[in-house]
């Protein structure tokens, strides 16, 4: 049975998309500060959900089995999964998230906190990593005195490394995508939530 994830405060209306696959829709989350805390809660609830999903997990053992479970270079692979099969689209006007299974089965799309969504689900999916975290950055210095958030990428631990970062739609200037083990800078203030 799944559960609808819980939001205080927010509307929830369960949606049913075609193939059994499930939309959530929070309505207007808030502004500013308060709306990266409203929007990360609903991506660490969606990863708890998600990652249980045979969609997720059939594609987290095929990517973790590629390279036989080892830590660095499956996470290495799921970045490189994502990067390959998900493409940039931003949100526009309005914030949502798209839940990892449905980008995994049907548009193959969204912006930074779509990947690092699904990034850190397909993590989950697979056993191997139990400490995760989504980092919100504001990095924009134009955007100054303010300096709102503006992004947000995962953070994976990977034993006997360490934390790296891990950017889905950092590139490195000529559209090559460069965000494993890199981060945005400069990074002008930042808030890290673990999964």
């Amino acid at each position: 049975m799944n559960r609808i994830p819980a939001y205080p405060n927010v509307p929830t209306l369960l949606q049913k998309v075609s193939d059994g696959v499930r939309k959530w829709d929070y309505g207007e989350l808030p502004k500013g500060d308060a709306g990266i805390d409203a929007t990360v809660g609903l991506m660490c609830e969606l990863a708890r959900l998600d990652y249980l999903d045979e969609i997720v997990i059939s594609l987290a053992r095929k990517i973790a089995s590629s390279v036989n479970y080892e830590p660095l270079a499956t996470a290495q692979s799921i970045y490189d999964w994502v990067v390959k099969n998900v493409t940039y689209t931003s949100d526009g006007h309005d914030e949502f998230v798209r839940a990892p299974r449905h980008i995994i089965k049907f548009d193959r799309k969204g912006d930074c906190d779509d990947m690092a969504l699904l990034y850190v689900t397909i993590c989950l999916a697979t056993g191997i990593f139990k400490n995760l975290y989504f980092r919100v950055v504001a990095w924009k210095v134009e955007n100054q005195p303010n300096n709102p958030f503006t992004h947000v990428y995962a953070m994976v631990e990977i034993p006997r490394v360490g934390v790296i970062p891990v950017d889905c739609v950092m590139d490195d200037g000529s559209n090559r995508r460069d965000g494993f083990g890199h981060e945005v800078s400069p990074i002008l203030r930042s808030k890290i939530y673990r999964v």
